[in-house]
């Protein structure tokens, strides 16, 4: 059994925990609609665990939404499938970043790959 954390898998986390956040839901109140403990809510939500597919059936009727909605389209699939878990961790990281945090680890980067072409 492959137990490799996939990029989908993180995303499909994230978007639980947008949906929840959007309804307003703590993860013990999802969980106990779920019939699950809330740490399993938060495994879901970090990626460590992946969601079956009967699973993401009802939460997705605990938002009213789509199971499609939970999973990457267009060039958000692009992203998602071209590049690793710790890729896809860092580019969530600097998403979420504050924009004068952005600009410093954009600098940063961009300095030490010049750095790396020069030696």
């Amino acid at each position: 059994m492959n137990t490799t954390k996939h990029v989908i898998d993180h995303h499909v986390g994230q978007k639980i925990r947008e949906q929840r956040n959007l309804a307003g839901m703590t993860q013990t109140e999802l969980a106990k609609k779920l019939g699950i403990s809330f740490q399993q809510i938060q495994k879901y939500e970090i990626g460590a665990n992946r969601v079956s597919a009967s699973k993401l059936f009802e939460i997705a009727k605990c938002f009213n939404a789509t199971v499609s909605s939970f999973f990457p389209e267009g060039d958000d699939l692009v992203e998602y499938t071209s590049i690793n878990h710790e890729e896809a961790d860092l580019v969530t990281a600097y998403r979420e970043a504050p924009p004068q945090i952005k600009t410093a680890v954009r600098s940063l980067l961009l300095s030490l790959a010049r750095d790396k072409l020069t030696d």
